[in-house]
């Protein structure tokens, strides 16, 4: 393997390990996140705390389309979206 090859390994290698860590890290933010909002619900409503979990549900909606770069994350996301259907379905077919 030349040095670049290595290089550019190690580098693939480092970015895969570097997200599998945030990955984990997310796993656990949401975990905790979902207990307190469960204990929230349960503390705000015992009898129906569906109801409460769907108005935070609601609230967090309204604060992620309030955020300026929500746009930008949804348009990225449709776009590796198609990108995704493109090449599960032959990809490009230019020359």
């Amino acid at each position: 393997m030349k040095p670049t090859e290595k290089k550019i390994s190690d580098a693939i290698l480092a970015i895969g390990e570097a997200l599998h860590a945030h990955d984990i890290a997310l796993a656990e933010l949401r975990a905790g996140l979902l207990a307190v909002k469960t204990s929230l619900a349960l503390y705000l409503n015992p009898s129906n705390p569906a109801a409460v979990l769907g108005q935070v549900e609601a609230l967090e909606t309204r604060f992620l389309k309030a955020d300026s770069g929500f746009g930008a994350r949804e348009a990225i996301s449709q776009g590796i979206d198609l990108l995704k259907m493109s090449e599960k379905h032959g990809g490009s077919k230019e020359a």
